[in-house]
């Protein structure tokens, strides 16, 4: 009698062992299959990091994100020719390197941006640490967060200082020839 229960005892332990390793087996499926994806979602965002570099690494245009309030959140590499160190740049006002004379406009400008959503273009110029001045054309545009209200700027610049000198100096050349 003893030998049939203990009999007993050990068919339902050994059928509760199965049981659970059966569920284990699913839970180790289940883990492997998460792992794959994971795995594969993070080779796709290596991937997309990986061209984000090589793009922002590799455009002469000055690429930068901006809060809600101006300061930088990210500088391209190409800011190194203008600014300096793009590392350095982070956490500053954007606004700072803007001349005075064109500061408030830009900083309208950005404001409306943040406050309606859509982007604007806008020409200004650079006051460089070492009084030299160039002429800068922006976009921005935004980035809204979870709820759709806008959170941050990108704002792709370019230098366009040479184009204003040849347009200056076509337009001078102009009018010495009206004189004729």
């Amino acid at each position: 009698r003893h030998r049939e229960h203990l009999e007993e005892e050990v068919a339902a332990r050994t059928s509760e062992l199965i049981r659970v390793n059966a569920n284990l087996t699913d839970a180790n499926q289940a883990l492997l299959s998460e792992i794959a994806e994971r795995k594969r979602t993070e080779d796709k965002l290596r991937e997309s990091e990986e061209h984000f570099r090589l793009i922002s690494e590799n455009v002469a245009d000055l690429i930068a994100v901006l809060d809600s309030k101006g300061r930088r959140l990210y500088n391209s590499p190409s800011y190194k020719s203008i600014l300096g160190d793009p590392a350095k740049l982070e956490g500053t006002v954007s606004f700072n390197e803007i001349h005075p004379d064109d500061r408030e406009r830009i900083k309208t400008i950005f404001e409306e941006t943040i406050r309606t959503g859509i982007g604007q273009i806008a020409e200004y110029r650079f006051l460089l640490g070492n009084g030299s001045v160039r002429y800068i054309e922006s976009q921005g545009s935004v980035i809204r967060d979870s709820e759709g209200k806008p959170a941050k700027v990108v704002v792709v610049s370019r230098d366009v200082t040479r184009r204003m000198r040849v347009e200056k100096m076509l337009r001078e050349n102009e009018s010495r020839f009206r004189l004729f």
